[in-house]
């Protein structure tokens, strides 16, 4: 239903047909509202989105995945989700 809660929410991009063999071969990024994400520690593939407590009730967030193949530029996607404050 497209709604995150104030805290901690998981999101996570698992890239299908893109030839690699390993996740290792593909570059991850992140961004939230504009906002390029700093860190995505040991998974890439992962944001871990923190909400503050204070965010009003109905705040949109823009959230966009990209995933590019690092070995062959022409292999790339992107996702945008919209979400909104609980």
């Amino acid at each position: 239903d497209n709604k995150v809660s104030s805290g901690s929410n998981l999101f996570e991009a698992l890239p299908f047909f893109f030839n690699v063999k390993n996740l290792s071969e593909l570059s991850f990024e992140w961004t939230a509202n504009n906002k390029k994400a700093t860190e995505t520690g040991e998974n890439p593939w992962a944001l871990n989105l923190n909400v503050n407590p204070q965010t009003p009730s109905g705040t949109s967030i823009n959230i966009l995945a990209t995933v590019k193949n690092i070995l062959k530029e022409l292999e790339f996607t992107s996702k945008s989700l919209q979400m909104t404050v609980k």
